[in-house]
């Protein structure tokens, strides 16, 4: 496992929302829950989260206007779609608003422990790669 990080969870199904914020803490995970798009952006503005999982069809405003708003105030965040919508069309929409994976419910919960921890891993690889291009090589100095 990566080194335990912080996830937001957001459904409107809360015993999904306590399951999957049970799974997660017992490997290491901080986890805070939205049931909605209200609650979720106020997290986000008070927070900087390692990973989101979204749901697709809540009511009010939908997974896919809230990731739209995820990107604006945290552009880098990781963000894996959720649903019990298995629609490719869905899928490749969602992704191409940069979503980092789509999963369908139900899922088994050591499935989406290891994607959980494959989506934070490469976003921290990623993190470090863009870090060392702006800053240089640590070992060399400026001659």
């Amino acid at each position: 496992m990566v080194e335990a990080g912080s996830i937001l969870i957001v459904d409107d199904e809360l015993n999904l929302r306590s399951s999957l914020s049970h799974i997660f803490q017992r490997v290491g995970y901080q986890v805070k829950t939205a049931g909605g798009a209200r609650e979720a952006i106020h997290h986000l503005v008070v927070q900087c989260f390692d990973l989101i999982f979204l749901d697709l069809k809540m009511p009010g405003i939908g997974g896919i206007e809230l990731l739209a708003e995820i990107r604006l105030i945290d552009p880098g965040v990781p963000v894996i779609i959720l649903t019990a919508c298995a629609n490719l069309d869905i899928a490749y929409q969602t992704l191409g608003k940069g979503a980092s994976a789509y999963l369908v419910k139900p899922i088994d919960p050591a499935l989406i422990i290891s994607r959980a921890n494959e989506v934070i891993k490469e976003d921290r690889r990623n993190k470090l790669q863009v870090n060392t291009r702006l800053l240089g090589n640590p070992g060399e100095l400026p001659g």
